[in-house]
């Protein structure tokens, strides 16, 4: 059982193929969650193979992390017929890089696939030496065929069958299904319908221009609806985004969490704010930097295991690690979005990412009393191809004055005091533009930006600190 070197003789394998594979695993057991849909441990040929990969897999399906010393111990009396300790040891020290996982274990299916072919082929050769009649050895022959190319007929249905049955479901007078969440914008959510589960949406926009603002509140209003979200925060601290939530609810500005010397009317509203947070106790922040996308959709998918998952959302893009050597950085996102979307199907999700613009826009005319904003194109998102090729939804928070701001306009000219005089007091003009919409046509959508809160509000609202507004639908406030 010590000689695995491939030869004629031998079905189609490789020992180094199936060591680099499992050391990868041991290395990185976020690698699981890709590569479980792809193989089993019959696609190990080396039986002590199989036996560490079974041991891997029942860690995997109870949650638990999968590392030397737990596969080790889950492995028991088996360990000695694997090679024990020492050649654990062996297998987690192979080549084999992270990055290339998915191309490890499609190759180690491919030549199982090979191996479940000559077996078959033999079989159905020995039938028919045997004399077994032609028809039977077909038919046989068709349903091996098919297992193995893992083919499977219910997935070809007819669209007369689809369409009846879809309008069952329409005329039975159920509640509808829970596809989508919602945003804060009532106007916003009339014409997206709503942020949609296996979609992916992208938020983008220039620095301090209210894409997080507008993620995270997303994440608070739904946790609020029972909705679970996990926020990675590649770019900021759990602390920064445990004082944008506080800010939302209390009004009280972020650089006053720093010097801490509150005021008692702020204390008051901190403490009665503080038992409300108990309702967003389905949002978690995940500020971990630079992960991988696979490693996102390893805690994306051990997290749905344990206690259910509507949303994922990656602050931003660009911050995401990109395994192994990057070539263009456009084809890179490309990749990666693509891989963020593939989660949201597979897992049944709302996947919302954010991402920065280009410098493109800055060039854009911006006038506001001739109704010239300076919106942001498709073509303005930095890395823009793959992303919008990738990307169901692409929105852009747009506050006018910070527009300004960042164009270079000084608070006291002119255009700028005319932009503030157009709003109450406390709050500023702001859009949603609407840049890619598959429910319907894109377009801005004008709201208000409440700087204190850190909110994209409905642009009839105004609030008070800390005042409860109650409808029989839903509380806009604290949140």
């Amino acid at each position: 059982m010590e000689d695995y070197k491939q030869g004629r003789d031998l079905p189609p394998q490789s020992v180094e193929l199936e060591q680099s594979l499992l050391g990868v695993i041991l290395r990185d057991h976020h690698v699981m969650d890709e590569i479980n849909e792809i193989i089993t441990p019959d696609c190990f040929y080396v039986l002590k193979h199989k036996i560490i990969y079974r041991a891997i897999v029942e860690l995997y399906g109870k949650n638990e992390d999968i590392e030397y010393n737990l596969v080790a111990e889950k492995l028991g009396k088996k360990l000695d017929e694997v090679g024990g300790r020492s050649y654990l040891m062996d297998v987690m020290g192979a080549t084999g890089t992270i990055h290339n996982a998915v191309k490890y274990a499609k190759q180690l299916k491919e030549y199982q696939q090979r191996r479940e072919l000559i077996r078959t082929f033999t079989d159905l050769s020995q039938s028919a030496y045997e004399g077994e009649e032609s028809q039977a050895i077909i038919e046989k022959a068709d349903a091996t065929l098919l297992k193995i190319s893992g083919a499977d007929k219910s997935d070809i249905i007819p669209i007369n069958q689809l369409a009846t049955e879809y309008l069952a479901d329409l005329l039975d007078n159920k509640k509808p299904p829970d596809d989508y969440l919602t945003t804060r914008i009532e106007d916003l959510n009339k014409k997206v319908v709503g942020l949609f589960r296996r979609d992916l949406t992208i938020i983008a926009g220039p620095p301090s221009m209210g894409k997080s603002s507008m993620a995270i509140d997303i994440a608070v209003i739904n946790s609020l609806r029972d909705r679970k979200t996990i926020y990675f925060a590649l770019d900021e601290t759990s602390e920064a985004m445990a004082q944008r939530v506080i800010a939302a609810g209390t009004g009280i500005n972020r650089n006053r969490f720093y010097a801490r010397n509150f005021e008692e009317r702020e204390r008051d509203m901190m403490t009665q704010y503080a038992i409300s947070l108990a309702r967003l106790r389905n949002l978690h922040i995940c500020d971990k930097p630079r992960l991988s996308v696979m490693a996102i959709r390893g805690y994306a998918n051990k997290f749905k295991r344990k206690n259910g998952l509507d949303c994922i959302i990656v602050d931003y893009l660009q911050q995401l690690r990109t395994p192994g050597r990057e070539e263009r950085r456009d084809l890179t996102v490309a990749d990666q979005c693509e891989d963020l979307k593939a989660i949201g199907k597979d897992l049944n999700i709302v996947v919302i990412a954010l991402s920065q613009l280009n410098r493109e826009w800055a060039f854009n005319q911006i006038d506001p009393g001739k109704g010239k904003y300076g919106f942001p194109k498709l073509a303005s998102l930095r890395d823009s191809g793959g992303i919008e090729q990738a990307a169901n939804l692409v929105l852009f928070p747009w506050n006018v004055a910070e527009a300004l701001r960042k164009t270079g306009i000084s608070e006291d000219d002119i255009t700028y005091q005319d932009e503030i005089n157009r709003t109450d007091p406390g709050y500023e003009r702001a859009f949603i533009l609407v840049a890619k919409n598959k429910m319907g046509s894109p377009g801005p959508i004008e709201c208000r930006w409440w700087p204190s809160r850190m909110q994209f509000i409905n642009i009839d609202e105004r609030y008070e600190y800390f005042e409860l507004t109650k409808d029989d639908e839903k509380e806009v406030v604290p949140f």
